[in-house]
């Protein structure tokens, strides 16, 4: 029984090797990447630099003072209510803002140092 699965799988991988269709994809992918770097060449060289530098680095600023102003909002905010809790509430209020506070300060270096990265990241970049 196992050697006639074996002879028929083995007729059929042959026949399988026998009438493979050849595939042209990889050349037309390649005829189209090379044809879109050089439609990208000929712009650059008829219209200039398609991405200003500074117009993206001013819109990376806009988007990054945005977002720290907004995470400057909360966490003062945020801080300033655990504080009006901790002055207001009794102790054992008290200990449960206390617990509070640890993933506050973690959160807020977890944020202001991707800001800081960010920043640092930009500059770096920028005099690439």
């Amino acid at each position: 029984m196992s050697k006639k699965i074996i002879i028929i799988l083995s007729i059929f991988i042959l026949l399988l090797g026998l009438f493979i269709n050849p595939t042209y994809a990889i050349d037309e992918i390649l005829e189209q990447g090379q044809s879109f770097i050089k439609d990208g060449e000929t712009l650059v060289q008829s219209e200039g630099e398609p991405i200003k530098d500074d117009a993206l680095k001013e819109v990376s600023n806009t988007i990054y003072n945005i977002l720290l102003a907004i995470a400057i909002f909360i966490a003062v905010g945020y801080a300033m209510v655990l504080g009006i809790y901790y002055m207001m509430g009794s102790i054992e209020e008290q200990v449960k803002i206390k617990e509070s506070l640890l993933p506050f300060a973690i959160g807020c270096i977890v944020v202001f140092g991707a800001f800081g990265i960010w920043k640092i990241i930009a500059n770096i970049l920028q005099e690439i």
